[in-house]
């Protein structure tokens, strides 16, 4: 679910063993996971992806996802940075795309980077102080352009997105929330939106597709696939009313979505849930590929960019 405290437009980092969850979760940031020891493996809908140590991961959390299994002494480095911040650092326009399009980037940790830079900005972030927390998001900055720029080298872009932008997409985001909060996801519009903004709706889709690289219709409906999933796997509610809860205007209208982005029924998506968790609780995980490709959302897929481990240069940040 959208938890409460996963609030669009701030920062926040937490250090944990990677614990399994019992549900998927949700929420409006990029997240970036760096393994700092053994290994973890995450669940985005349905599909499974091993994270070894040294390696990170950079993926939309409005996929639904969580920790499915971890080794015992599994350590993992979590970020969570506000959507309006990460399109206004200049990153390659393929890899923010590609991102916010639902697919998942891995890769080792870039030269001069480690386990110590995420504890510094593990700690900076946590320790109250401004100035050092603005130190910290600068690091964070170059580090995620210096690994969209080893995705798709040479193609680092000017800020997409002027003050206005960013404050266009900064006051967006929360009116999202709020109108999930609302209880009902048809509320969740892009006409009701651009209404509460003042806005011209042609004007809001045009600007928001020139900043993320998908429109506002897209975002709505990535939002509202993962609430639909979230209430299909982590309760009891009947197919209509996850439905209805999910802002779909009608049963068969949710299960054209469904199939067109899952290839599966609403029911057969709850049933593999109960296969999956069958195969936790057997240690059984066989028949899950650790890097597939595709998966529930149609266009899931795991980017891998793999280079030779180097050691992490202790102390250095960026």
């Amino acid at each position: 679910m959208l938890s409460s405290f996963d609030k669009t437009g701030e920062f926040r980092s937490l250090f944990r063993h990677a614990a399994a969850m019992d549900h998927p979760h949700w929420h409006i940031h990029i997240e970036m996971v760096y393994c700092a020891a053994e290994r973890a493996t995450y669940e985005f809908a349905h599909r499974e992806l091993v994270l070894s140590e040294g390696q990170v991961a950079v993926f939309s959390a409005i996929i639904p996802h969580r920790v499915v299994d971890s080794d015992d002494d599994s350590l993992v480095y979590v970020l969570n940075l506000p959507i309006e911040v990460f399109l206004n650092w200049g990153c390659a326009n393929t890899f923010v795309s590609r991102i916010l399009g639902g697919e998942i980037y891995v890769a080792e940790t870039p030269h001069h980077y480690g386990e110590a830079s995420f504890a510094a900005w593990h700690g900076d972030l946590n320790g109250g102080n401004r100035q050092l927390t603005d130190i910290a998001v600068n690091e964070i900055s170059s580090f995620v352009r210096r690994l969209s720029f080893q995705f798709d080298v040479g193609a680092l872009e000017p800020a997409k997105g002027s003050r206005r932008d960013v404050k266009l997409i900064s006051s967006l985001l929360p009116r999202v929330i709020a109108l999930l909060a609302d209880g009902s996801g048809t509320n969740l519009t892009v006409r009701r939106i651009a209404e509460d903004m003042n806005l011209n709706p042609r004007y809001l889709t045009t600007r928001f597709r020139e900043l993320t690289g998908q429109t506002l219709g897209q975002f709505i409906r990535q939002i509202r696939m993962a609430r639909a999933y979230t209430l299909l796997c982590g309760t009891d509610m009947s197919v209509l009313d996850v439905a209805m809860e999910a802002g779909f205007g009608s049963l068969s209208q949710f299960y054209a979505t469904i199939r067109a982005s899952t290839r599966r029924t609403p029911q057969q998506l709850r049933d593999q849930r109960g296969a999956i968790a069958e195969q936790l609780k057997t240690g059984d995980m066989s028949q899950n590929g650790t890097q597939a490709q595709g998966g529930a959302f149609s266009r899931l897929g795991v980017i891998t960019q793999p280079q030779p481990p180097r050691a992490p240069i202790a102390g250095a940040h960026g």
